[in-house]
């Protein structure tokens, strides 16, 4: 009788924490600071400044998260350390909204918005946020907010003031991937 109620606890708990749920949303933004080659195959470089400790960085970004069932605004102290990103659990239908926000020396130098529908079938969802020329993932000059690669559901360019820039072309990329089990969609 004992093992049959702590079975049943525990499948109770199992399933009241969320232990199995399998459709998550993980935000990250920046971490680095690398060269890279802009214009393409021009052979001159620009510096892509995506550190979460510079202002001219990341480290003013805020990022609010809106799920079905879920709020939640993000930092740089909520996106980097142990344990972080955190993970959002999110339903297998409804809508996501993400709104970034970046301050430099106090000042909002640029913000902007993204929207997708959830689906089902995709048990993962990453969100990317960069100051960069062009987004690795989208498809060229010609189609610059069109997604290049399998992973990439969605892609928005967001300008940043032109003051604020650290090369004439960068912006604020927002990017959204996801992710099958098993696959890609």
């Amino acid at each position: 009788m004992t093992r049959a109620l702590a079975a049943v606890a525990a499948t109770a708990c199992l399933a009241g924490c969320d232990l199995f749920h399998n459709t998550w949303l993980e935000v990250r933004a920046g971490g680095y600071i690398e060269e890279r080659e802009w214009p393409l195959e021009s052979g001159e470089f620009v510096t892509l400044n995506n550190s979460h400790i510079d202002s001219a960085g990341v480290a003013g970004i805020e990022i609010d998260v809106f799920t079905p069932d879920h709020h939640k605004t993000l930092t740089v102290d909520s996106l980097v350390g142990p344990g972080r990103p955190e993970r959002i659990n999110v339903p297998g239908s409804g809508e996501v909204s993400v709104f970034v926000r970046l301050r430099q020396n106090g000042i909002v130098v640029a913000e902007g918005q993204t929207s997708w529908t959830l689906q089902s079938g995709v048990n993962y969802w990453l969100v990317l946020v960069e100051r960069a020329p062009h987004s690795a993932l989208s498809a060229g000059d010609s189609e610059p907010l069109r997604c290049g690669v399998p992973l990439c559901h969605r892609i928005q360019r967001i300008e940043i003031n032109e003051n604020a820039r650290n090369y004439p072309d960068e912006a604020l990329w927002l990017q959204v991937e996801r992710y099958i089990t098993g696959g890609i969609s």
